[in-house]
Formats: C-alpha cells, sequence, structure tokens
C-alpha cells in the first residue's frame, strides 16, 4: 500500500533567491507527524512560522513503497562465530594478561569503534557548519542553536583527538590495519536529504550474521592498504562479493554500508565503480539504496515489536548510517522521542541493565564484543551510536527548518 508523506525539498538554495537586509529569527512553532495508511510509521516533518506568518498549507505526496519480494538470489546466511566477550572503552592497565593474550588476542579490545563514531559525528557536525555558512545561511538559525552546534562540535573533536592516541598506543596492530577510520575528516559525507527508491528488492530479515567482525575489517584494509596487499583501494573478489551481496540482516547488513562509505571516503570510489560495472550491478546509489531500505524494513520490524532494549543499539546505528546517506525516512518523531527517552538523565549516556546477556539469550544477539560497561553503568558503544544517530537529526532538522523558512519568505504575504 502507498503511504502517504511529506517529503522535504532535496538541499538548501546554495543562493537563496531573496534579499534579506533585516536577519529574521525564524521560531519553531511545532513539529508534527505527517498521518500514514498501513503499518508504517508518520515520517518526521518539521512545521515553523516566521513571526506572524504562518505556514503555507501542507501538501501530501504519495510515495509508493516496494512489495517485500526478493528480485536477486542471495548467498544463505552463514552463523557467525562466538565473539570473545570483551569491551573496548576499558584501559589496557585494567585488562587481565588473559585477555590480551589468550584467546581473545584476535578480537581485541575496540578502541576504534569509539573513536570512529566520534569522528563521524564531529565531521557531520562540520559539514553541517561549512554548509550553513556557504549557504549563507547560518545566521538564519536562532544564535543559541548555532552557539550549541559549535559547542557539540568542538566536544567531539576533543573527544577523538583524545581517542586516537590511545588507539595507537593500545593496539598498535590493529590501529595500523584500521586506523584510517578515525582519520580527521575521513567521514565528512555530504548527501542531500532524498528518499529511498520503491523499486529495490527487499528480502526477508534473518536473525543469523553473515559475517563476522574480522571478514569484514579484513575488507575494509583493502581500501587502505593494510592488509594482505600492500596497494591501497585494491578489492578482491571475495571481498566485493561479500560486502555487496544481497540477502543480509542486522549487524551484518550495517556493515556492509559502512563499508562502501568507507570506500568512497577512502578515495577509492574509481574502484567501486569498476567493481559495479564488471559485476553487472546497477550502480553505487542502487546499492545505497537497496541496503537502507532493507535497513529501513528492519527498523520498522524493531518499532512494531516496540523496540525491544536488545534491539535498541542496532536500530540507532541504522538511523545513523542511512541519515549520513540522507535517506529522510529515518527519521521520524517518535523515534526521536525514543532515542531521546533511552538517554539516563543523571549521567546523559546510555544504559542498559540486560547487558551483557546471559549465554542462553545470546542466540539471537550480537554481543558486542566493542561493548564496554563503564563507572555508573554507562554503555560504550550505545551511547556513541545514539550520538551518532541524534547528530543526523540535528542535521535533518536543521535542513529542513532553513528550506521551510525560505519558502515561507519567497511565498506571498
Amino acid at each position: 500500500m502507498p503511504t502517504t508523506l511529506l517529503t522535504p525539498t532535496q538541499t538548501p538554495p546554495s543562493n537563496p533567491s531573496h534579499t534579506n537586509t533585516n536577519t529574521s529569527i525564524y521560531i519553531p512553532a511545532s513539529i508534527t507527524s505527517i498521518s500514514t495508511r498501513g503499518t508504517s510509521r508518520p515520517y518526521l516533518q518539521p512545521s515553523f512560522e516566521l513571526e506572524s506568518v504562518m505556514p503555507a498549507p501542507e501538501q501530501d505526496v504519495l510515495l509508493a513503497k516496494p512489495e517485500a519480494v526478493m528480485t536477486e538470489s542471495h548467498p544463505p546466511m552463514r552463523q557467525r562465530s562466538d565473539v570473545t566477550e570483551t569491551g573496548f572503552c576499558e584501559h589496557p592497565a585494567n585488562r587481565s594478561v588473559r585477555e590480551i593474550n589468550g584467546p581473545a588476542a584476535g578480537d581485541q579490545i575496540r578502541w576504534r569503534i569509539f573513536a570512529s563514531r566520534t569522528d563521524s559525528n564531529l565531521s557531520s557536525l562540520k559539514v553541517l557548519l561549512r554548509n550553513l555558512n556557504e549557504s549563507r545561511q547560518e545566521d538564519k538559525l536562532p544564535a543559541e542553536v548555532t552557539s550549541e552546534m559549535w559547542t557539540l562540535y568542538h566536544m567531539a573533536k576533543d573527544m577523538s583527538d583524545a581517542a586516537e592516541p590511545h588507539v595507537a598506543e593500545s593496539e598498535a596492530l590493529y590501529y595500523h590495519r584500521i586506523g584510517p577510520v578515525i582519520r580527521e575528516g575521513l567521514w565528512e559525507l555530504n548527501y542531500p536529504m532524498r528518499s529511498l527508491s520503491s523499486t529495490v528488492p527487499l528480502w526477508k530479515f534473518s536473525p543469523k550474521e553473515a559475517m563476522t567482525e574480522t571478514q569484514s575489517d579484513d575488507c575494509l584494509t583493502e581500501f587502505f592498504g593494510t592488509g594482505d596487499t600492500k596497494e591501497k583501494c585494491f578489492i578482491s573478489e571475495k571481498c566485493w562479493n561479500r560486502m555487496t551481496s544481497l540477502g543480509y540482516s542486522q549487524y551484518s547488513l550495517s556493515h556492509q554500508i559502512f563499508y562502501l562509505q568507507i570506500g568512497e571516503l577512502s578515495g577509492c570510489m574509481a574502484h567501486i565503480v569498476w567493481n559495479i560495472l564488471m559485476h553487472n550491478q546497477p550502480g553505487l546509489h542502487v546499492l545505497q539504496d537497496t541496503f537502507c531500505a532493507n535497513m529501513l524494513r528492519e527498523a520498522e520490524s524493531f518499532d512494531r515489536a516496540g523496540l525491544p532494549a536488545v534491539f535498541q543499539d542496532l536500530f540507532m546505528e541504522q538511523g545513523a548510517l542511512c541519515g549520513m546517506y540522507g535517506y529522510y525516512e529515518f527519521f521520524r518523531y517518535d523515534w526521536l522521542e525514543h532515542i531521546l527517552g533511552w538517554q539516563d538523565r543523571a549521567e546523559g549516556c546510555y544504559k542498559w541493565a540486560g547487558w551483557p546477556l546471559e549465554k542462553s539469550a545470546r542466540r539471537n544477539y550480537r554481543l558486542k564484543r566493542e561493548e564496554r560497561r563503564l563507572d555508573g553503568g554507562c554503555l560504550c558503544h550505545r551511547t556513541t551510536v545514539a550520538a551518532a544517530a541524534l547528530v543526523q537529526y540535528v542535521r535533518f532538522l536543521t535542513e529542513a527548518y532553513l528550506q521551510q523558512a525560505a519558502q515561507l519568505m519567497d511565498s506571498p504575504q
């Protein structure tokens, strides 16, 4: 069934057609959700008013949703191997020798997740602030909003700068292999707001992971030239098939999106396009649409199930990754309320009393080896993916705010 949405305009105008000598402050009137038919939830739609001028009547736009069919075959799901229960936020001095040199040596504590997520937040804010400056729209926001954005940017930069030396010192080998993911400026994706395609294939959700974290990391090293081959942007047949095959779910699917983003940001776009052509795939934008459409379907299924705590980490990661691609379907008012509601008001971080799970409950949940509980119960990965998702909401709301404000300025009074 088609879903009734209100589609935001694509991008803020780089050169506004109107000239406003007296800078006006646009005051948000409310944030409303547009009604939908079927099982889909409302998409987040901001509504604003300019001083005493009310916004123009909203016009509904019909967006056809694809049917749940699989149009291409995909490899059978493979059960990922068990992951050693380790964290990533603990200082090396507090870890036992067995944890460092024993069975967990191949799955060491991953500070890089914290650092890479922090740097993605930093870069997303940087892109937003740069876009505001280049389009000369920064002064169209209330001064306190812009000031808060800069505060968050500098806070994220301080955290990223502090984390990287620790990664380099505590995990020298791993930092050599995967360190580029926390390089400053790497995560400066700048996609316009857009909608998902209605023609991409959708597949059934699988409770099993299709790849291990190590397999994903090995493929990332091919972009950096830090793995088996020292040639940058070398993409093996094995990795391309693994990272672009259809049918994956949960974290395996998120790693596929992560892979494409890293490849693009590492200067390997020509090699990605070449592989797409050689494998007769329809295009990078179609892969993005396909993976994020299926990720949206998963997120909606979690929502219908009441967003159980066991899926909240993945749910926020989904919004962060596809939010960076500009897909506005991931921005919904009730989802934003949920993410904010999960925050611990006293500590400001994100917790979960159910972590770590008992062994009997781990069957359908990837116990994140990057996760670590800090003093006070804060969970590192859960907190950083929440921040990453919220940064994308900041970007979406800011751009939508300015777009609608510009429309009000240009409309007859």
